[in-house]
């Protein structure tokens, strides 16, 4: 049944669509975007405003329903229209539906099978996105409080994400569907208005893009990460605008529109793409369409558009530097410790230098060997005299952009990063993944262009195949495993899910609505059992976020690496009782925790992923620990 609701939603995501495509004359493929758009606006409107989705939900069900009937009233207008003299002077409106439409609806289907009983398997997915789509499905509102990790950066993925929820019910599957779906809206955009007849371009398209990205980005096409929707539209966005020398006023819309759901998904990289976005813009109306680069005043109008930029960066700059210093926040107390920076900045050329941008991949692709492959690729997409001078415009912008996104993330990881990731570079692959996925959308949408003759659109449809033959050599046995739900046992954490999930059912049987649980995990560094407990118990269980989830002589710990000293083994009392816990989970224990619960006379002999019921004694203490494990 939620399969089939699942169509629905899909059908009334059309609709919409549909229905800007017949009041503001858009291509199918724009009013896509715009209908994606319009649910995450309407739905936030109606969470803030309202206090409740279901305002938002009854509106968007009546724009899709009254898109899809004006599409029906056009299928039947078309076929009433067969005299050929009418059919040539068809325009966009009177096209049934595209082709790229149609790959945008298989894609969709194509995700549903691949998907199919799917579970949440990615650390950030459990306390962040999906995390906030369970819980706002089940509040029917956004959450009272911030009880979900960075919750400002969730909105626009997490909206679109709960319209399919709430139409085919609460499923885990049904998130990577719709996530799926989302970067293929922003992804086909550059394809616009193609007709039928430029179907090889759009599947060799497709296909680079679903093979590739498994070699570009770490978490490859099934997740929940936020980075692919912010990359995708702003490439797709920006692919799409300079195709065209003739924008209308509906194009600025969509334009405006989508670069807040950029900003919406991923606030601070968001930000980045859209400037990136905007810049390219304006690069192309002053150096492409009005060939300034021709001109001997080149160096002029170079320094006009680049130095407003560089004052506001400084100025920019500035004032973060000023906060941090205030707040004593991340890593700027280092910036005077010489040895730290030179840490910092060392680890970082040897990460853009030496580290792949996915982990699981056979191909091991740098940030460096990418760039120069795009610069080459971008060469390639000349054709003749007049695209070389284009095309040179591009190269040079891509340098720029290039150099001027690392220095903002070496800012970034010297001033913003917490210190243990600033020294280590930690997490930088997927930001690393963003300049090169937004110039492979460029690049492809290039050389698949439309407007070529024969001779060259050979050339090119040549250089793609070739690209998608050395991205096939990244495709390796647990290509399945991370891209579908075919193969779960042999995702690397599959035991910890097994686990979790067992001890939650036996868990969920003995507790009532005042039982609450707390999670110990003396696995150093081992975050993901945590996450996925408190992914399915919510606020029945520690959130290993705040509360300390690894003890050790030094103290504890809370998140993966942030170290409490000022809170010991011996709190571990008052956590329990202040917190009202009444049951302890071990999921991994030591000889650390043996001998301090043998010490403090709670128990002794602790065993792994194993529950205890918490005996208070008159006093409210902690007395005892007693094993109630079923098995």
């Amino acid at each position: 049944m939620s399969n089939i609701l699942m169509i629905y939603g899909l059908l009334f995501l059309l609709g919409i669509g549909f229905l800007w495509h017949f009041l503001l004359h858009y291509s199918f493929e724009e009013g896509l975007m715009m209908s994606a758009i319009s649910i995450v606006i309407l739905l936030y409107l109606s969470g803030k405003l309202m206090k409740s989705f279901g305002i938002g939900m009854v509106l968007l069900n009546i724009l899709g329903c009254l898109g899809v009937f004006l599409w029906i009233l056009s299928v039947i207008f078309s076929c009433f229209r067969k005299q050929k003299k009418d059919r040539k002077k068809r325009n966009n409106r009177s096209v049934v539906i595209s082709f790229p439409l149609i790959c945008f609806i298989g894609l969709f289907l194509m995700a549903m099978v691949l998907f199919y009983n799917s579970f949440i398997i990615h650390v950030d997915e459990l306390h962040m996105w999906a995390m906030l789509v369970k819980k706002m499905y089940k509040l029917n509102t956004f959450p009272a409080k911030a009880d979900v990790e960075s919750l400002m950066n969730c909105y626009a993925t997490s909206l679109f994400h709960l319209f399919f929820q709430k139409i085919a019910g609460y499923s885990e599957q049904n998130m990577y569907v719709s996530s799926f779906a989302m970067m293929w809206i922003g992804l086909l955009l550059p394809f616009s208005g193609r007709r039928k007849k430029e179907w090889k371009k759009i599947c060799l398209y497709i296909v680079f893009f679903y093979i590739a990205i498994y070699s570009l980005y770490m978490h490859g096409t099934k997740n929940l990460y936020v980075d692919l929707v912010t990359v995708t539209w702003a490439g797709g966005i920006a692919a799409w605008w300079i195709s065209s020398e003739h924008r209308k006023r509906r194009d600025f819309l969509l334009l405006l529109a989508g670069c807040v759901i950029i900003i919406f998904a991923k606030p601070y990289v968001g930000i980045l793409m859209v400037a990136n976005l905007i810049f390219l813009i304006i690069w192309k109306a002053i150096f492409v369409d009005h060939k300034m680069h021709q001109t001997k005043s080149g160096i002029i109008k170079v320094a006009v558009v680049f130095i407003p930029i560089i004052i506001v960066g400084l100025l920019g700059v500035s004032l973060i530097t000023l906060k941090l210093i205030h707040q004593q926040y991340g890593s700027l107390q280092m910036f005077f410790n010489n040895k730290e920076v030179h840490t910092i900045i060392g680890s970082f050329i040897h990460t853009v230098v030496g580290y792949s941008l996915s982990t699981k991949s056979e191909l091991k692709i740098t940030f460096v060997f990418a760039f120069f492959l795009v610069l080459f690729l971008w060469k390639l997409t000349a054709d003749s005299g007049k695209k070389r001078d284009e095309t040179s415009s591009y190269i040079v912008y891509t340098v720029l952009w290039s150099v001027g996104y690392l220095l903002v993330l070496l800012f970034a990881y010297m001033f913003i990063f917490p210190r243990a990731e600033a020294l280590t570079s930690e997490g930088i692959r997927r930001y690393l993944s963003f300049p090169v996925i937004f110039n492979f959308v460029l690049i492809l949408s290039q050389l698949l262009r439309r407007g070529v003759d024969e001779k060259t659109f050979e050339k090119n449809r040549n250089v793609v195949c070739f690209l998608i033959l050395f991205f096939m050599l990244g495709l390796n046995k647990n290509y399945i495993a991370y891209n579908t739900s075919w193969s779960p046992d042999n995702i690397k954490k599959y035991d910890d899910i097994t686990k979790v999930h067992n001890m939650v059912d036996e868990l969920n049987d003995m507790m009532d609505e005042k039982d609450r649980v707390y999670f110990i995990n003396q696995k150093n560094k081992d975050e993901y059992p945590g996450n996925m407990a408190l992914f399915c118990l919510e606020d029945r269980i520690s959130n290993f976020l705040e509360d300390p989830w690894y003890f050790y002589s030094g103290g504890s710990k809370i998140r993966i690496a942030t170290k409490l000293e000022d809170t010991d083994i011996n709190h571990l009392n008052d956590i329990l009782k202040e917190g009202g816990y009444t049951y302890l989970w071990i999921y991994h224990s030591n000889n650390y925790l043996n001998k301090q619960f043998s010490r403090l006379s709670y128990c002794e002999n602790v065993k792994d992923n194993h529950l205890y019921r918490i005996i208070y004694n008159a006093k409210g203490d902690v007395e005892t620990f007693q094993s109630v494990n079923k098995k």
